[in-house]
């Protein structure tokens, strides 16, 4: 992968806005081809999370969200379209996801790994759910040398504070995706 051209990224989180998936793929598709798949906060989603005044500014996914295969999605919705690399972004809503027959290199985002849960519930999910990435990025640098510990190839990439902080967080993110062809071997 050549760092300089402009990369095809399959983008996955629940879409609504205001979130940090959602600003995300605003800076990213500034330089890049992102297309999304994923559930669409509909009013049910929107009102569970207690967003309902968000409503009327919700996007819906490039390529709908009909099943859990995103390479089935892709056949159908996206033919001929071959994402570069896969990004996962946790948005506060579980769907299904099964990445068996996707063929890219793969990378997933943990944001909340930090909540506590009885019996590091939540850090043991996260452990497992990153292995099934090439690459895993923690929102909470305290959780990085763990999961390097039990063999998953994690990098820190703090949360943006403001939106003039994604541009920075996205070029992060990218230097680690693009920046060594060695590290996203699929």
């Amino acid at each position: 992968m050549n760092s300089l051209s402009r990369k095809k990224i399959l983008l996955s989180y629940c879409l609504y806005p205001g979130s940090i998936a959602s600003d995300i793929d605003e800076v990213l598709r500034k330089k890049h081809d992102v297309r999304t798949w994923g559930p669409s906060a509909d009013e049910q989603i929107l009102k569970i999370l207690g967003m309902e005044s968000i409503a009327s500014r919700a996007t819906i996914s490039d390529i709908p969200y009909d099943t859990t295969d995103p390479a089935d999605a892709l056949a159908f919705h996206a033919a001929g379209w071959e994402p570069d690399v896969y990004l996962w972004i946790e948005s506060g809503v579980q769907f299904g996801i099964d990445l068996s027959r996707l063929h890219c290199p793969k990378a997933c985002y943990l944001l909340n790994t930090h909540i506590s849960m009885p019996n590091d519930r939540r850090v043991t999910s996260h452990l497992q759910w990153a292995r099934h990435f090439n690459i895993a990025f923690l929102a909470h640098q305290q959780f990085v040398k763990r999961f390097r510990n039990s063999g998953i190839n994690a990098h820190w990439l703090p949360v943006a504070e403001t939106p003039e902080h994604y541009e920075e967080r996205a070029s992060m993110l990218e230097k680690v995706l693009f920046g060594n062809s060695d590290v996203l071997s699929a």
